[in-house]
C-alpha cells in the first residue's frame, strides 16, 4: 500500500537526504532498480512500480521481485556493519550518564534564590527611576513656566518702552527707528511664542498701534529719500525693512509710489502709440530705473560689498518696476500685440523683445533673472503675443503665391536661373521663410517645418504633372441635375401654369463648358526634371543658410539631417521623370519600327534595283532623335539629355531587334518553301528572280537593305549629333542586332561594293 510524506520546506528535506545517500549503499550492477528511487522525499509504492515498468526494457514483476530481495539483503548487511562501527558508542552511552539527575539537582536551588534577588533589586530600581522622571518631569514645567513669565515681564517692559519713545512727542528718527524696529521684532517673536496667554492678547492692538506708528514713518522716510537720492537714509530703511519683515512692503511702496507715476507719464495718449513710437516710449521707461530708482537699485544688488550700507534680499526690478510696466502695456498697449496686421506686429514684437533683453540687462545676478522668468505678469506679457496666429498670416502670405503658381492651367516660363515660375516661387517662398522681416525665433521650429513642407509640396506636384503627362488631363463628367430641378416640368404640367427657373437652372448650360485644365508636354516634362535637380541643389543651401542668418544657435540641433531627408524625395522623382521621358521618345519610334516588315514586299518580285540606301522609316527615327537632342541641349544638362537618348535608343534597338530577326526567320522559311517548290531554276528565268548587276535575289536584297538599315542606325547613335552613344552601339542589344544583320548577308557581302 502506499505512502506519501506530507510537504516540507526544500532546505530541511535537502540535509536529510544527503546524509542518507551517504549511509544507503548503492545497487549492485545489473539490477532493475537503484538507491535513488527509495530516497525521494515523495516516495510511494505506486510511483515506485509505476517508473520501474516504464523504464527501457521494463522488468516484469518477477524479475522485480528478484532484485528486491537482492538489495534487501546489501541494506541488512550494510545495517550490520554500521552498527559494529559505532557498537562501542552505543554501550558507552547509558554509562556516561549516570549520576546526572543528581548534579542537576544540586545546582537548581542556589540558581533560583539567585534570580528572586535580582527580581527584587530590578523592581527597586524601577520604583526610584520613576520617582526621579516626575520630580524632572515637575521641575521642567517650572521652569518653562519661569521663563514664560520672565518673557512676559520682557514684553510688558519693551512694549512700555517702545510706546514711550513713540508717543514722547519729538519726531522720530533713523536712529530711534531702528530700536524700535529691533524691539518690535523682539516683540512679534514673543507674540508668536506664547501667542495663548492672556496678557498677549491684551497688548496686541497695542502693539500694532506702535507698529503702524512706525510703518508710516518708515514708509514716508523711503520716499523722502527716493526723492533726495539720500543714500545713507534709504541703506537704513531698508535694514529697518529687512528687520522687521517688511521687504515685500517696501517693494510695494516704491512700485505705487515712485513707479506708477512716472510711468503713467511715459505713456500718453496710448492709442496713437504705433510701431513708430514704441522704441521712444520703451526707452523712456527704461530711463525710469537710473533716474528714479538707481540708489535703491545700487545698494540692494551689491553682492561684492563695494557699496557702503547695501543691504541683501530687496529685488525693485522685478517686483516694483516690472509688474507695474507690465501691467501698463496690458491695459493701455494692448492693441500692439494685434496680429492683423503682421508687418506691424513683428516690428511690435521685436521692440518689446529688445526692451525686455536690454531690462534683463540691469539685472546683477542669475537669481533675479529666473524671477523675472518665472514672474506671473511676465508670462502674461508673452502671452498676449498670439505668435500661432501671426503665423497663420505669414504661412498664407507665402504659401498663397506658390500655390497659385503650382494651380495653374499651364507651365509658366521664367527668366532666371529656373526654367519655371512655380519652381522660383518655391525658391522664393523658402527664403521668406527666413526674411528677416518675417522670421521670429518663438517660431523657429514652425517655419522651418514649412520650408520643408515647401519642398514636399514642390514634390507632389511633380508627381502630379508626371501622372497627367502619363495618363491624360482628367475631365469631370457633367453635373448631374438635382431632383428639383427635375420636377419644375412635372410642376408645369399639373398645374397648366408655367413657372420660373431657378438661378441655378438657368445656369446649368454654363456647366456644358469644358474647364481648362493643366495639359503637359515632353517639352514641359523636361523642363520639371531640370527644375526639379535645381531645386535638389539650391534647397539644401536655402534652407540652411536662411535659417543660420536669422538663428545662429540651434540648440545643439543638427537639423541638416531633416533638410537631407526633405531633399531626399525630390531625388525620388527624377527617375520617375527620366523614365517617362525616355517612354515618350521610345513611343513614336517603336511604331516606326514595325516599318521593316514591309521590305519583303519591296523586293520581292519587283524587280527592283539592289539597295544602295537606309529605309525612309530608319531616316525618320533618326531624324526624330537628333531632333530631340537639338531641342532640349539647350534646356537641359547635356548628361541628362544623353541619358535619355542613350535609354530610348537601347529600348529601340531592343524592339528593331526583335522585328528584324522576325522578317529574317520569314524571309528564310519563304526561301526554304521556293527552294523545295521550285527546286533550282536558271538564274536568268526564275521566278524569283536575280539582279543582272549584282546577281542577287530578292531574298538577299531584303537581308542587304535590313542590313543597311541598321548599320545606318548603328553609326547615326554613334555620331556626335546624338551624343555619342557607344554604350548603346557597344551593348547587349546593339551587338545582338549587328551579329544577326552580319550573318545574314555574310554569304554574299564580300563580293558587294557598298
Amino acid at each position: 500500500m502506499g505512502t506519501s510524506s506530507p510537504p516540507t520546506d526544500n532546505n530541511a528535506t535537502s540535509r536529510p537526504t544527503s546524509s542518507l545517500e551517504n549511509i544507503v549503499p548503492a545497487c549492485p550492477p545489473g539490477l532493475c532498480i537503484n538507491k535513488g528511487d527509495f530516497l525521494k522525499h515523495d516516495f510511494s509504492v505506486d510511483n515506485f512500480f509505476i517508473e520501474v515498468g516504464v523504464r527501457e526494457g521494463g522488468a516484469g514483476l518477477d524479475v522485480l521481485r528478484d532484485d528486491l530481495g537482492i538489495y534487501l539483503k546489501v541494506l541488512r548487511s550494510s545495517m550490520i556493519e554500521l552498527i559494529n562501527q559505532d557498537y562501542a558508542d552505543f554501550v558507552n552511552l547509558s554509562t556516561n550518564l549516570v549520576g546526572l539527575d543528581q548534579g542537576i539537582d544540586r545546582i537548581r536551588e542556589p540558581l533560583e534564590g539567585f534570580h528572586q534577588e535580582i527580581e527584587t533589586v530590578n523592581g527597586d530600581i524601577k520604583a526610584s527611576l520613576e520617582s526621579v522622571k516626575s520630580k524632572l518631569t515637575r521641575q521642567e514645567t517650572i521652569r518653562r513656566d519661569k521663563e514664560r513669565l520672565s518673557s512676559l515681564q520682557q514684553v510688558a517692559a519693551t512694549l512700555s518702552k517702545v510706546e514711550r519713545m513713540v508717543g514722547c512727542g519729538t519726531e522720530l528718527n533713523t536712529d530711534m527707528a531702528e530700536r524700535i524696529a529691533t524691539d518690535v521684532n523682539q516683540l512679534h517673536f514673543a507674540v508668536w511664542k506664547m501667542k495663548d496667554a492672556a496678557l498677549i492678547k491684551q497688548i496686541l492692538p497695542r502693539l500694532n498701534a506702535v507698529c503702524d506708528a512706525l510703518n508710516s514713518w518708515l514708509d514716508l522716510t523711503t520716499l523722502q529719500g527716493v526723492k533726495e537720492r539720500d543714500m545713507p537714509i534709504l541703506s537704513r530703511c531698508c535694514r529697518i525693512y529687512a528687520t522687521i519683515d517688511r521687504i515685500g512692503a517696501a517693494e510695494t511702496l516704491v512700485r505705487e509710489m515712485v513707479v506708477r507715476p512716472r510711468v503713467e507719464s511715459c505713456v500718453v495718449e496710448p492709442e496713437n502709440i504705433d510701431s513708430s513710437k514704441l522704441s521712444q516710449v520703451f526707452n523712456s521707461l527704461l530711463s525710469i530705473i537710473p533716474e528714479h530708482l538707481g540708489e535703491l537699485i545700487k545698494l540692494t544688488t551689491d553682492q561684492k560689498k563695494l557699496v557702503n550700507g547695501s543691504v541683501n534680499g530687496f529685488d525693485f526690478l522685478v517686483n516694483s518696476f516690472w509688474p507695474e510696466v507690465a501691467e501698463k502695456i496690458k491695459q493701455d498697449l494692448g492693441h500692439i500685440s494685434s496680429p492683423g496686421n503682421p508687418d506691424e506686429f513683428f516690428k511690435n514684437y521685436q521692440i518689446c523683445i529688445k526692451f525686455l533683453d536690454d531690462f534683463e540687462k540691469n539685472l546683477t545676478s542669475e537669481e533675479s533673472v529666473a524671477r523675472l522668468r518665472s514672474h506671473e505678469s511676465y508670462d502674461s506679457f508673452l502671452q498676449t503675443w498670439n505668435l500661432p496666429v501671426y503665423f497663420q498670416i505669414r504661412f498664407q502670405e507665402i504659401a498663397k503665391s506658390y500655390e497659385i503658381s503650382l494651380a495653374n492651367t499651364e507651365l509658366v516660363r521664367s527668366d532666371s536661373d529656373c526654367k519655371l515660375q512655380a519652381t522660383e516661387e518655391a525658391k522664393s517662398a523658402i527664403s521668406k521663410c527666413f526674411s528677416s522681416d518675417i522670421f521670429l525665433q518663438p517660431l523657429a521650429h514652425r517655419f522651418f517645418k514649412l520650408s520643408l513642407q515647401i519642398i514636399s509640396r514642390y514634390q507632389v506636384w511633380a508627381l502630379m504633372c508626371l501622372k497627367l503627362f502619363k495618363d491624360g488631363p482628367e475631365i469631370s463628367s457633367d453635373m448631374k441635375r438635382s431632383e428639383t430641378a427635375k420636377d419644375f416640368q412635372k410642376l408645369d404640367i399639373n398645374n397648366k401654369r408655367s413657372l420660373k427657373k431657378s438661378v441655378s437652372d438657368q445656369h446649368l448650360p454654363e456647366l456644358d463648358k469644358p474647364i481648362p485644365v493643366l495639359t503637359i508636354c515632353l517639352a514641359d516634362l523636361v523642363l520639371i526634371f531640370c527644375d526639379l535637380e535645381h531645386l535638389i541643389s539650391a534647397a539644401p543651401s536655402l534652407v540652411t543658410s536662411g535659417l543660420t542668418s536669422v538663428l545662429p544657435e540651434t540648440g545643439g540641433l543638427d537639423l541638416s539631417q531633416a533638410v537631407t531627408a526633405g531633399v531626399t524625395g525630390l531625388t525620388t522623382v527624377l527617375p520617375q521623370l527620366s523614365a517617362a521621358i525616355t517612354a515618350s521618345i521610345v513611343t513614336s519610334p517603336a511604331k516606326m519600327v514595325k516599318s521593316v516588315g514591309d521590305i519583303p514586299r519591296m523586293y520581292r518580285r519587283t524587280n527592283r534595283e539592289m539597295p544602295s540606301k537606309p529605309c525612309t522609316y530608319i531616316v525618320s527615327i533618326v531624324e526624330e532623335l537628333k531632333s530631340f537632342m537639338k531641342c532640349q541641349e539647350t534646356t537641359c544638362s547635356l548628361a541628362a539629355v544623353t541619358s535619355w537618348l542613350g535609354d530610348s535608343c537601347d529600348s529601340i534597338l531592343g524592339l528593331y531587334l526583335v522585328q528584324v530577326q522576325d522578317v529574317l526567320s520569314n524571309v528564310t522559311k519563304m526561301e526554304e518553301s521556293l527552294r523545295k517548290l521550285k527546286k533550282v531554276r536558271e538564274r536568268s528565268g526564275g521566278v524569283a528572280g536575280k539582279d543582272k548587276a549584282a546577281g542577287l535575289s530578292d531574298d538577299d536584297k531584303i537581308r542587304l537593305q535590313i542590313y543597311l538599315d541598321v548599320m545606318f542606325l548603328l553609326r547615326e547613335m554613334g555620331s556626335a549629333q546624338l551624343g555619342s552613344l557607344e554604350r548603346v552601339v557597344e551593348g547587349e542589344n546593339g551587338v545582338k542586332i549587328k551579329k544577326v544583320v552580319e550573318l545574314a548577308v555574310s554569304s554574299f557581302i564580300g563580293n558587294l561594293s557598298l
